[in-house]
């Protein structure tokens, strides 16, 4: 639709001209308007591919054509799929205007290569130093500029239960690995699978860092993550940690090998297995099915970690350009990203905590409200692979842990040798 000053542009020009520069002229000026009155396209190349995620990149969407902006999906299934599509455009000249990734070292490659816009006078202007926690913003930030935008924090040791199948199978939640078994015998008994898990690494991984945290505390996980200490890798607590997590193989039905995350929370859904470990991004898988906390689903920290919380940060990054209207776009959407009102919204619909520090807990769901609590303590945060390792030393680490749940004849103490070479240069 033309503006009343294109309008009276166009129309001055047919009285200045004759009928054909006129003609010419009104459908010039009628392209300039239309184009400028078009909102602005934004694409965004991501991979988040569940329902539960889709609904919430839909917030972001809906934001967006709020504000004269248009959301181009291109979704990828795969965070490695997503990011090698996502180098292959910028490195031919074609880059999205934004790409979601989990922060950590990819994003700081890609800072580092020089491959990305900063957001810095965004973050001036709205204060995100202020807002943001110090561990989001160790990762948000590469040489002094903003590199990556935020957009949630998502808790990776969570349990997840069906209330219904522990009550008819009498038992209780489990506050330590080390209970967990007497509970899982009980449940097997009763036909049930005790623990749903999608065999794929990062999955054995998430679920091995639950056990490590209660079995040697935060003591041994910041001394293997953060300080990639070999001696805390090998050590006795690592050992036990390992030969606990070896336990667990026998309360894993055999269709795990391949199973996707939303497929084992299925299965708790469905009551086929008891419980699960995974990120609070599951919950929305349970919303999805029309339950809530307490009715249909139980939330609580992962047995022996209630207070810890270990966090995986997803963001937009965003590649250079010399294209005026995708610098636009970017700006456009970091904007919205970091809006509090959106924060809410999208953190609500995805089953995250927000970034920002200054969103009333209130505001979050019965389990993002324990999560909230938990976090509000910046030293019970404690950083997920991803965030502690580059990409080799996460590869590794996660390698080591896979070959040790899929090889009941590895010892613990063979396993933590290997555990100890992955980081050893880190």
């Amino acid at each position: 639709m033309f503006s009343l000053k294109c309008a009276i542009d166009c129309a001055g020009s047919v009285l200045r001209g004759s009928a054909v520069v006129a003609s010419l002229s009104l459908l010039l000026f009628a392209g300039r308007c239309a184009a400028a009155s078009d909102p602005l396209p934004v694409e965004v190349i991501h991979f988040w591919t569940s329902e539960s995620e889709a609904r919430a990149l839909q917030v972001l969407a809906k934001a967006l054509e709020q504000r004269h902006g248009r959301w181009i999906d291109s979704p990828i299934v795969g965070s490695d799929a997503a990011t090698s599509v996502a180098l292959n455009r910028i490195n031919g000249g074609d880059p999205p205007a934004a790409m979601l990734w989990e922060l950590g070292n990819r994003v700081t490659a890609l800072a580092d290569a020089d491959m990305l816009n900063d957001m810095d006078s965004l973050a001036a202007q709205g204060r995100w130093a202020a807002v943001l926690s110090p561990l989001v913003m160790q990762h948000a930030v590469f040489g002094g500029h903003f590199i990556a935008v935020p957009v949630e924090i998502h808790g990776e040791n969570w349990l997840w239960f069906n209330p219904q199948v522990l009550r008819e199978a009498q038992v209780p939640i489990p506050t330590h690995w080390s209970e967990f078994f007497a509970v899982g015998d009980k449940l097997r008994a009763h036909g049930v699978v005790p623990l749903a898990l999608g065999g794929q690494d990062w999955q054995e991984v998430m679920l091995f860092n639950t056990v490590m945290l209660d079995v040697g505390g935060a003591q041994l996980y910041r001394d293997f993550y953060i300080r990639h200490d070999r001696n805390a890798a090998r050590g006795a607590a690592m050992q036990q940690a390992l030969e606990t997590f070896a336990r667990l193989r026998r309360y894993v039905d055999p269709g795990s090998p391949g199973r996707s995350w939303n497929q084992a929370t299925q299965m708790v859904i469905t009551g086929r297995a008891a419980m699960q470990i995974m990120g609070d991004w599951a919950k929305r898988e349970f919303t999805r099915a029309g339950l809530t906390a307490g009715n249909g689903f139980g939330c609580t920290l992962a047995p022996g970690s209630s207070h810890n919380y270990i966090l995986a940060v997803d963001g937009f990054a965003f590649p250079k350009t010399t294209d005026p209207r995708k610098r636009a776009a970017q700006d456009l959407l970091a904007g919205i990203v970091m809006d509090p009102a959106v924060q809410i919204a999208f953190n609500q619909a995805k089953g995250s905590v927000p970034v920002r520090r200054d969103i009333a807990i209130a505001d979050l769901d019965a389990c993002g409200q324990i999560g909230a609590r938990v976090m509000a303590d910046p030293g019970s945060q404690l950083p997920n692979p991803a965030l502690a390792l580059d990409s080799d030393g996460e590869g590794a680490v996660g390698d080591v842990i896979a070959r040790f749940w899929f090889t009941p004849a590895m010892s613990p103490s063979r396993a933590a040798a290997l555990l100890a070479d992955a980081i050893a240069y880190q």
